[in-house]
């Protein structure tokens, strides 16, 4: 594992260029000026009737940036959306499984992990977070009360969560077109 990443996994080479100038630099939270939130979700079509592998999967990696540009990776996770509403980790999705529930389910998990992890990460309450996000519909439904049919319990939630992230923390979002060049 190197931050927390499986040195199995595929990965771009920009981002594993940005891993490995962040190996070798020391995370102070002393020094953040700002935390960026790189959050993504992926769907893959099964390949047949009988694949029974997740399918609808998140990211989230949080990359803090000091006062004189240094940035650094200071935390990285992931997972597949259950689709189950026994999982502990069932946020309300529904099936069929596709990309803008996997999205919106990224935007939910990248929220509730920076309210967890703030006070860990950044020293100054006022220390602005930038959620760098792909998909403008999910960015759209999460950061807005709006009705959505195709997965309307999901959607509240993460309407809910951005709204309680919002209040507690300084955030703002960003999009970044098939997140080019970021990690």
């Amino acid at each position: 594992m190197v931050l927390g990443i499986d040195k199995r996994c595929p990965v771009k080479a920009h981002t594993l260029a940005h891993m490995n100038l962040s190996i070798g630099v020391k995370f102070d939270r002393m020094l953040v000026a700002k935390l960026f939130v790189y959050l993504d979700g992926g769907f893959k079509e099964p390949d047949s009737c009988e694949d029974r592998s997740p399918h609808s999967t998140w990211g989230v990696c949080i990359v803090a940036e000091y006062h004189d540009g240094t940035q650094v990776i200071c935390l990285s996770a992931g997972g597949f959306l259950s689709f189950l509403d026994t999982c502990s980790s069932y946020c309300g999705e529904i099936l069929p499984s596709n990309a803008f529930a996997a999205e919106v389910y990224a935007n939910i998990l990248a929220r509730v992990i920076m309210m967890q992890q703030f006070k860990s990460l950044a020293h100054c309450t006022s220390t602005p977070i930038v959620f760098m996000y792909d998909s403008t519909s999910a960015d759209f439904v999460t950061s807005r009360n709006v009705v959505c049919k195709s997965q309307p319990v999901l959607v509240q939630v993460a309407d809910i969560v951005d709204l309680l992230c919002s209040i507690a923390l300084p955030t703002s979002s960003c999009h970044v077109h098939s997140h080019d060049m970021h990690p």
